[in-house]
């Protein structure tokens, strides 16, 4: 399920994802500190691939998170950047395609809403956060072919080994 979007650029042997059970930002809400998942029990599987598809967009939205870290991205920084800038952070997801043909000119959840939402279209399912009209998987894939050119994913060189460093960038 995530290969096709992602390619080589994550490290799916070592990936683990955690359950909100504590409702961190709500009962409902998924989030992403770091490198580590934690989805919201209403969407929580064992397996995304037999999850109803919106629940796997959520997914593959915090795994756009994972890939950002694994990228160089500071996503808790760059989250408290966007609760500052926008009065209702609901805002920072909304995107129009026009904007810029660069993922990387995207915020944070702008770039995850814009992979979630290839899922969502891919699925046959309406884009959630694109407020523009260029709202088919043509459209969405450039962002796509520039999310599997980013190369390798890297973990954060601590000397533990990788599963260890999974939930503790900080």
């Amino acid at each position: 399920m995530l290969f096709p979007i992602f390619g080589y650029t994550i490290d799916y042997d070592q990936q683990i994802v955690a359950r909100n059970d504590s409702h961190t930002g709500g009962e409902y809400n998924s989030f992403t500190p770091g490198y580590l998942p934690n989805m919201s029990p209403h969407l929580w599987s064992w397996d995304y691939t037999l999850a109803p598809d919106d629940h796997a967009a959520v997914f593959v939205h915090e795994m756009v998170h994972v890939w950002q870290s694994g990228h160089g991205s500071h996503n808790l920084l760059r989250g408290f950047y966007l609760w500052v800038k926008y009065s209702d952070y609901e805002d920072s997801y909304k995107y129009n395609l026009d904007s810029s043909a660069r993922l990387s000119d995207f915020n944070m959840e702008q770039q995850a809403a814009i992979i979630e939402d290839y899922y969502r279209v891919f699925k046959h399912l309406a884009p959630d956060s694109n407020v523009g009209t260029r709202r088919t998987e043509g459209d969405y894939a450039p962002y796509v072919a520039q999310l599997k050119a980013a190369g390798a994913f890297r973990w954060p060189s601590t000397g533990r080994t990788n599963r260890e460093n999974i939930g503790n960038k900080i």
